[in-house]
């Protein structure tokens, strides 16, 4: 991950995403996620982040079934899990939230009548979109769990392009992610992603705003 301060770009930080399958003991097929990221030493010195990231999620549909967020931000430790359950058409996301600091462990169930994904399981889903079927400017709505509450996420598709890493061309899917708490209401568009126009429709690149600065993740497998 690269991190930009002004005209300053340096790299500020590693992250690494895996991906297995099981099988549980009713016979169901899952797979399960885990991506880690690390701020490296000079940026730890700014702003020290250790996170992980689980997410199991059915193998036929991408359904999630479990997912959670451990987090050590700037010496703030929090862990958010959500627990799936489905039933007559309403998916229930029962929410544990973990409060180190606070000394508080808080508890929600909260109804879609949605399928609702995590921050994690969603990227999977995007990369079952057939983008090349796509208009530019077309929309997909996708609902996810974040918090105690759920978020509003609207994928624009932004169209085909070039996209070069290293002296490398990648045709790719341009994509800008718009976050909203209510429909159409706070709209931040601050991520902006490319995913391979190829048949494993890999992220290749994620750029996002921050606060102070921006950041950039660019994918350094094969």
């Amino acid at each position: 991950m690269i991190y930009q301060w002004g005209f300053i770009w340096k790299r500020a930080a590693s992250a690494s995403l895996d991906i297995d399958s099981f099988t549980a003991q009713d016979g169901t097929k899952y797979y399960k996620s885990l991506l880690t990221a690390r701020t490296l030493a000079f940026a730890d010195r700014i702003f020290k982040v250790r996170d992980t990231l689980v997410s199991i999620m059915r193998k036929e549909g991408l359904i999630p079934h479990y997912y959670a967020k451990i987090s050590d931000e700037d010496h703030t430790y929090r862990k958010d899990v959500t627990k799936y359950s489905y039933n007559n058409g309403i998916c229930t996301g029962d929410i544990t939230l973990y409060r180190p600091k606070r000394n508080a462990i808080e508890n929600y169930l909260v109804r879609s009548s949605h399928c609702v994904y995590d921050m994690l399981s969603v990227f999977y889903y995007l990369r079952t979109i057939d983008f090349s079927s796509k208009n530019i400017g077309d929309r997909i709505e996708v609902d996810i769990f974040t918090g105690n509450h759920i978020e509003y996420l609207s994928v624009e598709y932004l169209g085909r392009t070039l996209l070069d890493l290293k002296g490398k061309a990648f045709g790719s899917y341009k994509i800008k992610l718009h976050f909203s708490d209510d429909k159409g209401k706070r709209e931040n568009d601050n991520i902006t992603a490319w995913i391979s126009d190829d048949h494993r429709k890999i992220p290749i690149q994620v750029e996002g705003k921050l606060a102070i600065g921006s950041l950039k993740a660019i994918y350094t497998g094969k």
